[in-house]
């Protein structure tokens, strides 16, 4: 019989993220496991944005770029590198990501919305044994602190039946096991802004407490 991957103590992280508050534009992370609902969101809140003139980017990690092609490629062919290796190629991923694409649109005053950020890299990588200090080191000094993140919380079995009804196939990084050990991981972080959300919650209900969050941080118009 297995048993539940143990969840492992995590101290609140003193990495030193790349504080962002001086800039124009606002940076908003949706975190989760696959099937949780976070890119659901992402998409409604961009929406309601829009809707109130703010100009809004979505994006997402891996990236569309070289290193998170590469990633994906990886994932959906079933094929796992060391976790070290993984977390090298999502660096690079994320370092590209920041410098060309975060950055420069949170100086022109854009609101950034992202499905996956660097606490992905915490659960998954940390699933599979990279100590969870290691991985916040890979991001000190350049990876932005966000102004919230969203976490949404779902059962690694609820995860995985949504999963497979969606897609049928999981891929790689979605196993029972692995997911119960990347949402132990994620529900014990301790971030700034972080906001845990209860993803069994009603899309409409989701929505509208994400933007009770959001509103009082976005700029006056």
């Amino acid at each position: 019989m297995s048993s539940t991957p143990r969840t492992p103590e995590l101290p609140p992280t003193q990495a030193n993220f790349l504080d962002i508050q001086s800039l124009p534009g606002r940076f908003f992370v949706f975190e989760g496991i696959d099937g949780s609902g976070k890119s659901t969101q992402c998409k409604l809140l961009a929406q309601t944005l829009r809707d109130h003139g703010y100009n809004t980017i979505e994006t997402r990690e891996p990236t569309n770029g070289p290193w998170g092609k590469q990633l994906r490629e990886l994932a959906q062919q079933g094929t796992r590198l060391s976790p070290q290796e993984e977390l090298d190629l999502f660096v690079r991923d994320r370092k590209a990501h920041v410098q060309d694409l975060i950055l420069p649109q949170l100086q022109q005053g854009s609101i950034v919305l992202q499905d996956r950020y660097f606490p992905s890299s915490v659960a998954y990588q940390g699933s599979r044994g990279l100590p969870t200090h290691t991985i916040l080191d890979a991001h000190q000094g350049w990876a932005p602190l966000p102004h919230a993140f969203f976490f949404l919380y779902l059962s690694p079995q609820q995860a995985l039946q949504r999963i497979t009804e969606r897609r049928q196939v999981p891929d790689a990084f979605e196993t029972l096991e692995g997911l119960q050990s990347c949402e132990g991981i994620f529900d014990a972080l301790q971030l700034p802004r972080w906001h845990r959300l209860d993803a069994n919650l009603s899309i409409p209900t989701l929505q509208e407490l994400v933007w009770q969050q959001v509103q009082p941080l976005l700029p006056q118009r």
